[in-house]
């Protein structure tokens, strides 16, 4: 098992392995993570998608809703989808009917 030098022979700030031995750096690129991290990467790319196409429908096709809704979506990858499936995935936002509302309605009586 050999060191690695802190410091390259060359001087200044050239620091190349700070006395990993070379065990070490197989251990931490060893690919028994590589399923693990491909899952999980899928797992944030669906969640980005599907997180920007309800943003996107959701706002009446506004790019900056889709853009937010998909960094959200990389951001919180498990918690995104499951508020955009709980809000109706897709669907737009239900805006309130003015005529129907207690105002409009007193408005209406009054005249």
């Amino acid at each position: 098992m050999t060191t690695a030098p802190y410091y390259s022979r060359s001087g200044g700030l050239d620091i190349q392995h700070l006395g990993q031995t070379t065990t070490t750096l197989q251990q931490v690129q060893s690919p028994q993570t590589a399923p693990l991290r491909m899952l999980l990467w899928v797992v944030d790319a669906v969640s980005i998608g599907l997180s920007a196409f309800h943003g996107y429908r959701r706002h009446n096709g506004s790019v900056g809703a889709a853009v937010g809704w998909g960094v959200l979506g990389a951001v919180f990858p498990i918690i995104t989808p499951a508020v955009a499936f709980a809000q109706g995935f897709g669907k737009p936002m239900v805006k309130s009917n003015k005529r129907r509302t207690r105002r409009a309605s007193r408005r209406r009586n009054r005249r």
